[in-house]
């Protein structure tokens, strides 16, 4: 029925919620932002599959509905308090004199609104924030030398512009924040760092295109030569585009009245030499 992943996302968060209900697991925001995350997600797909029905009935329209608008409007909410609190961490680093230590919870805040994010979705905030998550392991957590004040100042650039990005969502869900993450993505690079492009499905070449442009393909590669390097195509002698006619039409309009028509040996006569003149 096209509810397999769905059912399979619910089992795993009931497994998830046991575990902590049981103590075998330490609960902690990043769990509960996990599994409200992908609550959430079953929620939007169930909406989806279902669509949008006028005609309920009165048992149905008593059940209590949820609006999505204002979940995605909490989530947002608490991954701007958690990006916050990185914010918070970084400063706290910069006045502890630069001990690492005090960035221990960085990394698993980044996490936590990353996750979040992933879920309603906005996923270029999520990519860009793996990004700036990989940048803090592979330099902050490991360099024994202190980071730059541009270095620090690409980091609170590119959190604080999806901070910003993450404020405009709260205003308006439908306006455009493409700009802001332009600019946060820009202070990342300065980084070295760029979000991992997404992954698009690219249909097969049989899939789009029908048999008969498959063989002009074929003819067309037929006529290329895959050794040519760029100097031999150069170097190539080159046919011009409309080459002389050798079998050169008799005129299709009669004579006109002051002209004489013209004998046929004479016609033979010229068409001979025309052909020589080509062949030369």
């Amino acid at each position: 029925m096209g509810f397999g992943q769905p059912r399979k996302v619910i089992i795993d968060q009931l497994s998830v919620v046991l575990g902590l209900a049981q103590g075998q697991r330490e609960p902690s925001d990043a769990a509960l932002m996990d599994v409200a995350g992908a609550l959430l997600y079953v929620e939007s797909t169930l909406a989806g599959m279902a669509g949008s029905h006028e005609q309920v009935s009165r048992e149905e329209s008593r059940l209590p509905t949820t609006d999505l608008t204002q979940i995605h409007q909490l989530v947002i909410r608490e991954a701007r308090t958690v990006l916050q609190q990185a914010k918070d961490v970084i400063l706290d680093y910069i006045d502890g004199e630069w001990d690492r230590q005090r960035l221990d919870p960085l990394c698993a805040l980044i996490v936590q609104v990353r996750g979040a994010l992933a879920m309603i979705p906005l996923a270029r905030a999520a990519s860009l924030l793996a990004a700036c998550n990989e940048y803090i392991q592979e330099h902050l957590l490991v360099d024994e030398t202190r980071p730059t004040w541009v270095q620090l100042d690409c980091l609170a650039d590119t959190i604080t512009g999806i901070e910003y990005y993450l404020e405009r969502m709260l205003e308006d869900h439908q306006a455009p924040g493409d700009q802001v993450l332009d600019m946060a993505q820009q202070s990342l690079a300065r980084l070295g760092y760029t979000p991992a492009a997404d992954t698009l499905e690219v249909p097969l070449l049989e899939e789009i295109i029908t048999q008969d442009e498959l063989l002009e393909l074929d003819d067309r590669k037929a006529l290329v030569s895959p050794t040519q390097t760029i100097a031999q195509v150069l170097a190539s002698p080159v046919s011009a585009v409309n080459p002389p006619a050798r079998n050169v039409p008799t005129s299709l309009l009669p004579p006109s009245a002051g002209e004489e028509a013209v004998d046929d040996e004479l016609r033979d006569v010229f068409l001979e030499e025309a052909d020589e003149v080509l062949d030369a």
